[in-house]
């Protein structure tokens, strides 16, 4: 999925260059208002999905405690059973899926914010663009209107999925580094050993034993 975002957000700053070219052509100067607009909300942009790959990385590495936690208590389940651990490994199981949950729901708040002003940053920049244009003595055609207003509704789309597909990019350069991680690690050494000649498979000598 990120390499078919990824094809798209290669393509966003042509057409951003071809649309304010135009823009400018149209309405002149005045066109440089919308595009200060926009290039002030990318900083923003960028800093804010900075963050979110850092709350990813933190939901990344609640969801492996979680996941680890299940594994082992399902592994020894009849330990758990024995002394009646089910609460106790539900109730740190449950702080954890609770810190999960809440860093994810921070997640899905920040893409929206993300999300809500990349569609109201092109409105917001024609809308300046034409005051501008307007308190330059300029006469404002309504063929002029129609023109950029099409103009600044081709980049609308581009502007509403930029935040997805870096958002997209962002959950991939944190998979890429996991994976990297784990091909680059040292390998195990196997220092186990095996008597084929041994007459029993175990054996224990002068053993004391309690069963209560």
């Amino acid at each position: 999925m990120v390499i078919d975002y990824l094809q798209n957000l290669l393509g966003v700053p042509v057409l951003f260059v071809v649309v304010f070219g135009l823009l400018v052509w149209m309405l002149g100067p005045s066109a440089l208002v919308g595009v200060a607009v926009i290039m002030v909300f990318s900083p923003m942009q960028a800093l804010i999905l900075k963050h979110l790959s850092r709350l990813r990385k933190k939901v990344v590495v609640l969801t492996d405690g979680r996941v680890k936690m299940c594994q082992e208590m399902l592994q020894g389940i009849a330990i758990v059973k024995l002394f009646a651990w089910e609460e106790s490994f539900l109730e740190r199981l449950g702080v954890l899926r609770r810190s999960e949950l809440h860093t994810t729901r921070i997640i899905l708040l920040v893409r929206s914010i993300v999300a809500t002003m990349a569609q109201s940053i092109t409105n917001v920049s024609s809308v300046l663009t034409f005051i501008v244009y307007v308190l330059a003595g300029n006469d404002l055609a309504p063929a002029s209107v129609f023109a950029s207003m099409a103009l600044f509704n081709l980049i609308l789309v581009p502007a509403f999925y930029l935040p997805v597909m870096l958002a997209m990019c962002a959950d991939g350069h944190v998979s890429l580094e996991r994976i990297r991680v784990f091909l680059l690690a040292e390998e195990n050494a196997h220092s186990s050993a095996c008597d084929e000649d041994a007459p029993f498979a175990l054996q224990i000598k002068h053993g004391s034993f309690i069963w209560e």
